[in-house]
């Protein structure tokens, strides 16, 4: 049986959004005894819950401190032995208007021109639009088009 429980919530700023997320996931089953299986299998129930929490910060473009957000998530796995903890991810990147000249180069296919821009540090591999797509997202909808 699989349960799940989550929220979100956003909150406006004068110069953008921070959400947080958070949900919960539980699966409960029934061990069944096999010849692979490790350990006490004796009809117990195992238990297993998840945590993931999201917290993301994106500029408004229009506000006078526009450029960076960043996405900070944090995953953990509790079972009846115990509590795993993934290490946190923190990731900052570089916010830009929708339809920016990097993400028309890439969606267009125009390496040579992307590269350039990419050399001259007027792009970075951390460009994200205004609603969080990445240059690799926006290069892979050219495959599924």
């Amino acid at each position: 049986m699989i349960e799940f429980c989550g929220s979100k919530r956003d909150h406006d700023l004068s110069f953008g959004v921070l959400s947080v997320m958070s949900y919960h996931k539980s699966l409960k089953r029934r061990q069944i005894s096999t010849p692979y299986t490790l350990g006490p299998s004796d009809g117990q129930i195992d238990f297993t819950k998840e945590t993931y929490t999201r917290i993301q910060y994106l500029p408004r473009l229009e506000s006078s401190r526009r450029g960076n957000g960043f996405h900070a998530v944090t995953h953990q796995r509790h079972d009846r032995r115990g509590t795993y903890s993934a290490i946190p991810t923190l990731s900052i990147n570089n916010i830009l208007p929708f339809g920016s000249l990097v993400f028309t180069l890439v969606e267009q296919g125009r390496m040579t021109e992307f590269l350039e821009m990419l050399r001259s540090g007027k792009a970075s591999l951390r460009d994200h639009d205004e609603y969080g797509a990445s240059l690799l997202f926006v290069s892979r909808l050219l495959n599924y088009q």
